[in-house]
């Protein structure tokens, strides 16, 4: 039993290690990509896209290869892959080896991918205009983001004492990463040339200051999207029941969408004991619906709801499905302002900035199409050993690794920004912040 436990621990440390080595890669070339090519329309439609084809080979793969299949947890394929697939024709309507659309799918994940292609903007925005240390930051403001959304709209959740000094640590801890970042950022740019050679001291840093300032507030638009759509997520993906295991096996949050550029919050003040994987809607309670209501009595018609309107409000998709379908809103959502904004100056083959009727950047567009495959593939794999590290660890456990993540991104981000020169601040801000966050997940179980 000891050795079983121990081989489990070296595996989930692996895992983990692969998880921050796969997210720090991911963020530094999604970087590279934004500046070479600032295109994060392109970039973001490109990413849908490449979501849709893994997600999708992925399924066909584990739909007939169980040996594949079980190398992931329960719920990321439909339920009706547990079952023999010998003869393909006696398969239900619904089991198809990807979920076919339909009203509730439409209605359920069409404002999932309207928030995805939504954050996903100003996230790519921000991280063509600030450090990846600096965005990464500010996600880490979503807790007290969530307070206050959840007081706007009236939802209950318990906040104590440590609650409110987790949040002042947080905000401490993020204003001083943030004003180190924008002072060493600024060094890096003091220079910037055009046609004519270099512009004004003066004029350079007036152009840097907007350029973060820009940053700065896309990104916390980019985090507040997030915000609300794990919120929204997680009214729609999480049980409601009124049992008390039903409430104690709730879904977490930042167990719903696991993306990329998805923020990661923490509990928010459900206990649950494992992070178990999202309910799944059984095809064959379908052969159930064709039972009609009775007429004989209008008034219980009226307060008692039919088993068909039950079903479908309590219906459940698994992880591939959502990440197709959302994959798909947030590409078509996203489709007209690309070629609106983005596709012209892309048939141009040439992007010019202007600052004060000055020319600050002229640049010949080069697409680096290896660098797009490479970061779509990073982002699939994130999400993958995402909904892996949901079904192993409790809670508290996933937030702390979640926490890592988060913490060996921003490093990685100021050692490749300032070749290992990392300043007290920065470091006094890091510390700040990981004990704020860290005391948040605890005062939430």
């Amino acid at each position: 039993m000891s050795n079983s436990k121990s081989i489990n621990r070296i595996e989930i440390i692996l895992i983990c290690l692969c998880w921050y080595s796969t997210s720090s890669i991911a963020s530094q070339i999604t970087k590279k990509i934004l500046t070479q090519c600032p295109f994060p329309l392109l970039l973001g439609e490109f990413q849908f896209l490449f979501l849709i084809f893994a997600a999708m080979t992925t399924s066909f793969t584990a739909f007939h290869c169980k040996k594949f299949k079980n190398l992931f947890p329960k719920g990321t394929f439909p339920k009706h892959f547990d079952n023999d697939m010998s003869d393909v024709f006696k398969l239900y309507k619904d089991d198809w080896i990807i979920r076919r659309p339909s009203k509730h799918i439409v209605k359920t994940v069409l404002p999932l991918g309207i928030f995805q292609f939504v954050g996903k903007w100003f996230g790519h925005k921000a991280t063509a205009l600030v450090p990846i240390s600096t965005v990464s930051s500010i996600k880490t403001t979503s807790p007290f983001f969530i307070i206050v959304v959840q007081k706007l709209l009236k939802i209950k959740t318990k906040n104590n004492n440590l609650t409110l000094m987790s949040l002042s640590l947080i905000i401490i801890g993020v204003f001083g990463i943030v004003k180190s970042d924008s002072k060493k950022f600024a060094k890096l740019n003091k220079a910037i040339k055009n046609k004519a050679g270099v512009i004004h001291e003066s004029e350079s840093n007036a152009h840097h200051n907007s350029k973060f300032i820009g940053g700065l507030l896309a990104s916390t638009v980019s985090m507040l999207v997030f915000v609300f759509q794990n919120i929204y997520a997680k009214k729609i993906f999480t049980n409601e029941g009124s049992k008390p295991e039903n409430r104690q096996n709730r879904s977490n949050s930042d167990a719903s969408l696991p993306t990329s550029d998805d923020i990661d919050i923490p509990n928010t003040g459900h206990r649950r004991k494992l992070s178990t994987a999202l309910p799944m809607f059984n095809s064959k309670q379908i052969l159930y619906h064709s039972r009609r209501p009775s007429f004989n009595n209008e008034n219980s018609e009226k307060l008692i709801p039919s088993k068909q309107q039950i079903d479908m409000k309590n219906k459940k998709y698994d992880k591939m499905t959502l990440m197709i379908y959302i994959s798909f809103f947030g590409f078509v959502g996203s489709l007209g302002w690309f070629l609106f904004l983005e596709l012209p100056t892309l048939i141009k083959g040439k992007k010019i900035t202007h600052y004060n009727n000055m020319i600050v950047d002229d640049i010949d567009i080069v697409i680096p199409w290896n660098l797009f495959v490479l970061n779509g593939l990073l982002h699939f794999i994130q999400a993958l050993i995402t909904y892996y590290l949901l079904g192993k660890l409790q809670t508290l456990s996933y937030s702390v690794a979640n926490l890592m993540k988060r913490i060996v991104i921003i490093v990685v981000s100021w050692l490749m920004m300032t070749e290992g020169q990392v300043g007290l601040l920065q470091i006094s801000g890091l510390i700040l912040n990981i004990i704020g966050l860290y005391l948040y997940n605890v005062s939430k179980l």
